[in-house]
């Protein structure tokens, strides 16, 4: 099944860095980059490109934390790239002090998707990966400057449920960015949602959005390929991504305590404002290793390698009804065994696959629980989570339900034009 297209021009709007670039911009970060949305945007990309045959436009203000605390340049210059054959793609420039880069961002992408969208032709479609102001209100100027142009948010996370950063900038996107967001959003077209929630929230009606909490873009791995801590014949216990306490990283590490089995590890990889808290604990617990970042194909292979794959998050808070945790659906693909609480973002077909932490147990509990599990049985279902992941949530897969959920629907004529259905 094909998907034709019309002579529709599709725009990328988000924070990607050039893969070419990325090295780069970690060394010059002095935190941690955004690697599950540097994942999510490029999925989407591919995964676009692979239905359409043909490249994507991209306008990219990367999201780099803030000179002087969590970056080393005051200035983020702009350049051109390609990020594909044929492809015209546009980082833009940006003054990168708190809050006041947004407004040079809003200026610098403004400019680029109106250029972009400039011509005779017919109207473009343009996504917008962000919930962040200026990037869905240059994107939102633009369409009113040009009514044939269709908009398409896809939102990771609500503005008033930021990760994790100061009370201060947080209180600054609930008062004043959020109330503008709001407003700006009733004129957009489709959205992209990743839980059922979001459309409640966002004010608009549930026709206008489709939920897509996630996707994976298979990748090659080469056994054998990545370094590992040595000398284990036990079981490896493995948490992989962003070390936030809000994440459960430390109500982690303090069950893990709490098992005395001595041939069982915990692995930890990632970076974030926990980082000291696993690193003292590592000090005093052999069992608990800290790797570090490690490079996407390395993760990859860690997860397939260990015995079992945990996300530590737990139900409490409201963000959660808006938040589905990337890190489950890339759990899946490796075809490791998973644990995780239940949460009110992910829905109930993905417990079918997963162990879940039961009412009243304890997280220690659970972990031995699903350890001592038959392991034929452990790997039948894990085997079972990896072929629902591959046939309903690669990125191609995904990325076509927006094609055809949201883009040929009605508003347009045929800006999308589906084959073969």
């Amino acid at each position: 099944m094909n998907v034709g297209m019309t002579q529709t021009k599709l725009i990328f709007v988000g924070g990607v860095t050039p893969r070419s670039q990325f090295q780069t911009a970690i060394s010059k970060s002095k935190v941690p980059l955004q690697f599950a949305a540097e994942n999510f945007q490029w999925s989407f990309i591919f995964g676009i490109e692979a239905n359409v045959g043909e490249p994507m436009s991209l306008i990219s203000a990367p999201f780099y934390g803030s000179y002087p605390k969590s970056h080393r340049d005051w200035y983020v210059r702009g350049y051109s790239f390609s990020h594909a054959k044929g492809a015209s793609d546009y980082s833009v420039g940006y003054l990168n002090l708190p809050v006041i880069k947004n407004i040079f961002k809003f200026v610098q992408l403004t400019r680029q998707i109106m250029k972009s969208i400039s011509g005779d032709g017919p109207g473009s479609v343009v996504f917008v990966y962000s919930a962040n102001l200026p990037y869905v209100a240059a994107a939102a100027l633009a369409k009113r400057k040009r009514s044939d142009v269709k908009l398409c948010v896809i939102v990771p996370d609500l503005p008033e449920h930021p990760g994790d950063c100061s009370w201060l900038y947080r209180a600054y996107l609930k008062w004043v960015e959020a109330p503008i967001f709001y407003r700006i959003v009733q004129s957009v077209d489709a959205f992209v949602t990743l839980t059922d929630y979001m459309s409640n929230a966002l004010g608009v009606p549930p026709e206008r959005c489709v939920r897509v909490e996630g996707m994976f873009e298979f990748a090659k791995i080469v056994p054998g390929s990545c370094c590992q801590p040595g000398g284990n014949s036990g079981k490896v216990i493995l948490y992989t991504g962003t070390l936030d306490r809000r994440y459960g990283v430390v109500e982690l590490i303090e069950a893990f305590k709490s098992i005395e089995d001595q041939d069982i590890e915990l692995w930890i990889c990632g970076g974030g404002s926990a980082v000291k808290d696993v690193l003292r604990e590592a000090r005093l617990d052999r069992r608990l290793k800290y790797l570090g970042l490690r490079d996407r194909s390395e993760v990859l292979e860690l997860q397939r390698k260990a015995d079992l794959l945990i996300n530590p998050r737990n139900n409490k808070g409201t963000y959660n009804k808006f938040s589905f945790p990337s890190k489950l659906i890339e759990y899946m693909a490796s075809g490791t065994p998973v644990l995780g609480y239940p949460l009110d973002g992910v829905p109930q077909e993905y417990y079918m696959y997963i162990h879940s932490v039961e009412e009243n147990e304890s997280l220690t509990g659970a972990i031995l629980r699903v350890l001592s599990i038959d392991e034929e049985q452990l790997r039948t279902r894990a085997s079972a989570a990896r072929k629902f992941v591959l046939e309903n949530k690669g990125n191609i897969v995904q990325t076509r339900r927006v094609l055809e959920s949201v883009l040929s629907k009605g508003g347009q004529e045929c800006l999308v034009r589906i084959e073969g259905r």
